[in-house]
Protein backbone atom coordinates (compact mmCIF):
# COMPACT_ATOMS: atom_id res chain seq x y z
CA UNK A 1 0.00 0.00 0.00
CA UNK A 2 1.01 3.03 -1.01
CA UNK A 3 0.75 6.03 1.47
CA UNK A 4 2.30 9.56 2.47
CA UNK A 5 3.61 10.69 5.61
CA UNK A 6 4.49 14.06 7.49
CA UNK A 7 7.66 14.77 9.18
CA UNK A 8 9.10 16.80 11.54
CA UNK A 9 12.92 17.78 10.45
CA UNK A 10 13.72 18.70 14.00
CA UNK A 11 17.22 20.08 14.81
CA UNK A 12 17.99 17.46 18.00
CA UNK A 13 14.64 14.72 16.94
CA UNK A 14 12.59 13.86 13.78
CA UNK A 15 9.60 12.09 13.72
CA UNK A 16 6.91 10.87 11.67
CA UNK A 17 2.72 10.62 11.56
CA UNK A 18 0.43 9.28 9.06
CA UNK A 19 -3.07 9.94 8.89
CA UNK A 20 -4.72 6.90 9.29
CA UNK A 21 -8.33 6.53 7.12
CA UNK A 22 -9.53 3.54 8.80
CA UNK A 23 -9.54 5.08 12.73
CA UNK A 24 -9.62 8.39 10.90
CA UNK A 25 -6.75 9.86 13.07
CA UNK A 26 -2.90 10.78 13.17
CA UNK A 27 -1.08 7.97 14.21
CA UNK A 28 2.71 8.15 14.86
CA UNK A 29 4.78 6.08 12.83
CA UNK A 30 7.92 4.68 15.07
CA UNK A 31 10.87 3.83 13.84
CA UNK A 32 12.89 0.44 13.00
CA UNK A 33 14.37 0.69 16.59
CA UNK A 34 10.19 1.13 17.55
CA UNK A 35 10.94 4.43 19.03
CA UNK A 36 8.24 7.68 18.14
CA UNK A 37 11.53 9.75 17.74
CA UNK A 38 14.74 9.59 15.55
CA UNK A 39 17.72 11.30 16.68
CA UNK A 40 18.93 14.02 13.71
CA UNK A 41 22.53 12.87 14.02
CA UNK A 42 24.85 11.50 11.18
CA UNK A 43 27.67 9.32 11.57
CA UNK A 44 29.90 8.99 8.28
CA UNK A 45 32.43 6.60 8.69
CA UNK A 46 34.92 4.62 6.38
CA UNK A 47 32.61 1.90 4.69
CA UNK A 48 29.27 3.16 6.27
CA UNK A 49 26.70 5.98 6.98
CA UNK A 50 24.65 5.67 10.58
CA UNK A 51 21.69 7.72 11.46
CA UNK A 52 19.85 8.17 14.47
CA UNK A 53 20.20 6.33 18.00
CA UNK A 54 23.39 4.59 16.72
CA UNK A 55 24.73 7.62 15.86
CA UNK A 56 24.24 9.56 18.95
CA UNK A 57 25.34 6.78 21.25
CA UNK A 58 28.55 6.34 19.08
CA UNK A 59 29.13 10.29 19.35
CA UNK A 60 32.00 9.92 21.66
CA UNK A 61 33.78 7.64 19.64
CA UNK A 62 33.92 9.28 16.81
CA UNK A 63 33.65 12.79 17.36
CA UNK A 64 35.35 14.44 13.98
CA UNK A 65 32.87 12.45 12.19
CA UNK A 66 29.57 13.05 13.84
CA UNK A 67 27.16 15.20 12.46
CA UNK A 68 24.48 16.91 14.62
CA UNK A 69 22.38 20.14 14.70
CA UNK A 70 22.90 20.93 11.03
CA UNK A 71 19.52 22.12 10.95
CA UNK A 72 20.82 25.63 12.20
CA UNK A 73 23.05 25.76 8.92
CA UNK A 74 20.20 25.61 6.21
CA UNK A 75 20.46 27.20 3.09
CA UNK A 76 23.65 28.70 4.15
CA UNK A 77 26.73 27.99 2.70
CA UNK A 78 28.49 25.92 5.35
CA UNK A 79 29.71 22.44 4.82
CA UNK A 80 31.53 19.90 7.28
CA UNK A 81 34.60 18.14 5.89
CA UNK A 82 35.23 14.24 5.97
CA UNK A 83 37.65 12.42 4.58
CA UNK A 84 37.91 15.18 2.27
CA UNK A 85 34.29 15.38 1.58
CA UNK A 86 32.49 18.06 1.88
CA UNK A 87 28.61 17.78 3.74
CA UNK A 88 26.10 20.79 3.49
CA UNK A 89 23.55 20.56 5.46
CA UNK A 90 20.45 19.30 3.06
CA UNK A 91 23.15 16.05 2.59
CA UNK A 92 23.25 15.59 6.08
CA UNK A 93 19.54 16.20 6.40
CA UNK A 94 18.63 13.62 3.38
CA UNK A 95 20.43 11.02 5.27
CA UNK A 96 17.87 11.67 7.69
CA UNK A 97 14.96 11.44 5.46
CA UNK A 98 15.98 8.57 3.86
CA UNK A 99 16.48 7.03 7.02
CA UNK A 100 12.87 7.87 8.42
CA UNK A 101 11.60 6.69 5.08
CA UNK A 102 13.13 3.34 4.94
CA UNK A 103 12.02 2.90 8.49
CA UNK A 104 8.52 4.50 7.66
CA UNK A 105 8.45 1.76 4.50
CA UNK A 106 8.79 -1.20 6.86
CA UNK A 107 6.51 0.21 9.45
CA UNK A 108 2.86 -0.97 9.87
CA UNK A 109 1.49 1.55 7.48
CA UNK A 110 2.20 0.18 4.38
CA UNK A 111 5.14 -1.11 2.06
CA UNK A 112 5.78 2.72 -0.27
CA UNK A 113 6.13 6.00 1.10
CA UNK A 114 5.00 8.49 -2.41
CA UNK A 115 5.71 11.72 -0.52
CA UNK A 116 5.54 13.78 2.68
CA UNK A 117 4.77 17.07 4.15
CA UNK A 118 8.03 18.18 5.71
CA UNK A 119 7.38 21.36 8.72
CA UNK A 120 10.04 23.71 8.80
CA UNK A 121 10.30 26.60 11.22
CA UNK A 122 8.60 29.86 10.83
CA UNK A 123 12.05 32.41 10.10
CA UNK A 124 13.00 30.00 7.47
CA UNK A 125 13.92 31.50 4.21
CA UNK A 126 13.79 30.89 0.66
CA UNK A 127 17.16 29.33 0.83
CA UNK A 128 16.67 27.45 3.85
CA UNK A 129 13.03 25.99 2.49
CA UNK A 130 14.92 24.83 -0.92
CA UNK A 131 17.45 23.54 0.96
CA UNK A 132 14.95 21.50 2.85
CA UNK A 133 13.07 20.36 -0.45
CA UNK A 134 16.29 19.41 -2.15
CA UNK A 135 16.91 17.36 1.22
CA UNK A 136 13.93 15.10 0.25
CA UNK A 137 13.75 15.23 -3.50
CA UNK A 138 17.49 15.16 -3.99
CA UNK A 139 18.94 13.15 -1.35
CA UNK A 140 16.55 11.06 0.28
CA UNK A 141 14.26 9.88 -3.19
CA UNK A 142 11.25 11.28 -1.36
CA UNK A 143 8.77 13.16 -2.81
CA UNK A 144 8.19 16.65 -0.89
CA UNK A 145 4.58 17.70 -1.25
CA UNK A 146 4.39 20.87 1.00
CA UNK A 147 6.78 22.50 3.57
CA UNK A 148 4.60 23.52 6.46
CA UNK A 149 5.27 25.97 9.23
CA UNK A 150 5.93 24.55 12.41
CA UNK A 151 3.06 26.13 14.31
CA UNK A 152 0.68 26.20 11.56
CA UNK A 153 1.04 22.64 11.66
CA UNK A 154 0.19 22.73 15.77
CA UNK A 155 -2.78 24.87 14.67
CA UNK A 156 -4.05 22.49 12.10
CA UNK A 157 -3.38 19.30 14.24
CA UNK A 158 -5.12 21.44 17.42
CA UNK A 159 -8.31 22.98 15.06
CA UNK A 160 -8.68 19.13 13.80
CA UNK A 161 -9.26 17.89 17.26
CA UNK A 162 -11.48 20.77 18.40
CA UNK A 163 -12.80 22.37 15.43
CA UNK A 164 -13.51 25.54 17.09
CA UNK A 165 -13.31 28.99 16.52
CA UNK A 166 -10.33 31.10 18.41
CA UNK A 167 -7.16 32.91 18.41
CA UNK A 168 -4.17 31.17 19.34
CA UNK A 169 -0.87 32.08 20.66
CA UNK A 170 1.17 28.83 19.92
CA UNK A 171 4.84 28.14 21.60
CA UNK A 172 7.46 25.98 19.79
CA UNK A 173 10.54 25.31 22.23
CA UNK A 174 12.05 22.95 20.24
CA UNK A 175 16.14 21.50 20.28
CA UNK A 176 17.57 24.55 18.34
CA UNK A 177 15.00 27.28 18.22
CA UNK A 178 12.00 28.74 20.10
CA UNK A 179 8.84 30.54 17.96
CA UNK A 180 6.15 32.20 19.19
CA UNK A 181 3.03 32.57 16.80
CA UNK A 182 -0.35 34.29 17.29
CA UNK A 183 -2.39 32.98 15.22
CA UNK A 184 -6.71 32.83 13.80
CA UNK A 185 -8.17 29.45 13.80
CA UNK A 186 -11.47 29.13 11.92
CA UNK A 187 -13.15 25.88 10.63
CA UNK A 188 -11.83 26.74 6.91
CA UNK A 189 -8.34 28.41 7.54
CA UNK A 190 -5.33 29.24 9.71
CA UNK A 191 -4.46 32.80 9.59
CA UNK A 192 -0.84 33.78 11.06
CA UNK A 193 -1.21 37.45 12.18
CA UNK A 194 2.34 37.47 13.77
CA UNK A 195 5.69 34.99 14.84
CA UNK A 196 8.73 35.82 16.19
CA UNK A 197 11.39 33.97 17.50
CA UNK A 198 14.96 33.20 18.29
CA UNK A 199 16.90 30.60 16.44
CA UNK A 200 19.55 29.91 18.69
CA UNK A 201 17.11 29.16 22.01
CA UNK A 202 16.33 26.09 22.03
CA UNK A 203 17.30 22.68 24.28
CA UNK A 204 20.90 22.54 22.47
CA UNK A 205 21.52 25.84 24.09
CA UNK A 206 20.33 24.70 27.06
CA UNK A 207 23.20 22.39 27.02
CA UNK A 208 25.39 24.58 25.97
CA UNK A 209 25.09 26.55 28.59
CA UNK A 210 25.49 23.36 31.13
CA UNK A 211 28.51 22.49 29.80
CA UNK A 212 30.08 25.44 29.98
CA UNK A 213 28.84 25.22 34.11
CA UNK A 214 30.38 21.55 34.05
CA UNK A 215 33.64 22.92 32.32
CA UNK A 216 34.70 25.56 34.28
CA UNK A 217 33.83 23.70 37.19
CA UNK A 218 36.47 21.21 36.42
CA UNK A 219 38.88 23.49 35.48
CA UNK A 220 38.35 25.00 38.63
CA UNK A 221 39.17 22.19 40.14
CA UNK A 222 42.28 21.30 38.71
CA UNK A 223 41.11 18.93 35.93
CA UNK A 224 41.82 19.41 32.50
CA UNK A 225 40.10 21.60 29.79
CA UNK A 226 37.57 19.32 28.31
CA UNK A 227 37.42 21.45 25.07
CA UNK A 228 41.38 20.17 24.25
CA UNK A 229 39.80 17.18 22.41
CA UNK A 230 36.59 16.36 20.62
CA UNK A 231 36.94 13.43 23.10
CA UNK A 232 36.57 14.58 25.95
CA UNK A 233 33.83 17.40 24.79
CA UNK A 234 31.67 14.86 23.54
CA UNK A 235 32.47 12.71 26.91
CA UNK A 236 31.27 15.28 29.31
CA UNK A 237 28.48 17.06 27.05
CA UNK A 238 26.86 13.36 27.18
CA UNK A 239 27.25 13.32 30.59
CA UNK A 240 25.22 17.02 30.78
CA UNK A 241 22.62 16.05 29.13
CA UNK A 242 21.85 12.50 31.22
CA UNK A 243 22.56 14.82 34.28
CA UNK A 244 19.81 17.75 32.64
CA UNK A 245 17.32 14.94 31.88
CA UNK A 246 17.83 13.37 35.53
CA UNK A 247 16.99 17.01 36.88
CA UNK A 248 13.59 16.66 35.04
CA UNK A 249 12.41 14.48 37.93
CA UNK A 250 14.82 14.83 40.50
CA UNK A 251 15.87 17.99 43.03
CA UNK A 252 20.03 16.83 42.54
CA UNK A 253 22.05 14.73 40.04
CA UNK A 254 25.60 14.04 40.24
CA UNK A 255 28.07 14.34 36.91
CA UNK A 256 30.22 11.31 36.81
CA UNK A 257 32.88 12.39 34.62
CA UNK A 258 36.19 10.20 34.04
CA UNK A 259 38.43 12.38 35.92
CA UNK A 260 39.06 13.09 39.71
CA UNK A 261 36.54 15.87 40.55
CA UNK A 262 32.73 15.08 40.95
CA UNK A 263 30.19 17.37 40.32
CA UNK A 264 26.90 17.71 41.82
CA UNK A 265 23.95 20.02 40.93
CA UNK A 266 20.87 20.78 42.28
CA UNK A 267 18.08 21.78 40.67
CA UNK A 268 16.22 24.95 42.12
CA UNK A 269 14.14 28.25 40.86
CA UNK A 270 17.13 30.03 41.10
CA UNK A 271 18.67 27.10 38.84
CA UNK A 272 21.94 24.89 39.25
CA UNK A 273 24.17 25.60 41.63
CA UNK A 274 27.79 23.72 42.78
CA UNK A 275 27.95 21.80 45.48
CA UNK A 276 31.24 20.68 46.80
Amino acid sequence: MVFNIGIDLGTTNSAMAVYDDESESVQMVENFSGDPTTPSVVQVLEDDVIVGKDALANQERYPDRTLARTKRDMGSDTTYEIDGTEYPPQRVAGYILQKLKEDAEESEFGDDVDGAVITVPYYFGGSARQATEDAGTKFADLSVFRLMNEPTAACYAYGYQEESDETLFVYDLGGGTFDATLVEVTEDEIDVIDSNGDDELGGENFDDELYEFAREELIDRGASDPNESKHTKATLREKVKETKEQLSGREDAAIAYPTRPTISTRSSCRGLSSTT
